[in-house]
């Protein structure tokens, strides 16, 4: 007898919701794990700062900028200039006066 091999395409409609519910338990776990992976969800063992440390200094800054803008809109206030000119004055400590100190401690000392 000869062997037939006949090529046919079939295009099939299948729910998510469908192929998802049929999936055994490790087919779920490899979905997961490349969805963690593509960034479309966090793992649930999470941790910002080994995240953090995977990124390099440029996406660290887009990181911190968008931070920024985000505390911005929720906050209204340009924490940005806060945070330049404080880290000015650290920066010129040296330079400060004696009463200027004072006035920055002072500050400190209600806030906290």
């Amino acid at each position: 007898m000869a062997d037939v091999s006949v090529n046919i395409e079939v295009e099939v409609d299948v729910e998510w919701y469908d192929f998802v519910r049929a999936c055994n338990d490790s087919e779920l776990n490899d979905i997961a794990e490349d969805l963690i992976q593509r960034g479309y969800i966090k793992p649930t063992n999470f941790i910002p700062e080994e995240y953090l440390d995977t990124l390099d200094n440029a996406e660290v800054e887009l990181v911190h900028e968008w931070l920024m803008v985000r505390y911005n809109t929720k906050f209204g206030i340009n924490h940005a200039n806060i945070v330049k000119a404080l880290t000015k004055i650290g920066a010129g400590i040296l330079q400060l006066t004696t009463e200027e100190e004072e006035i920055i401690k002072s500050i400190a000392n209600r806030l906290v």
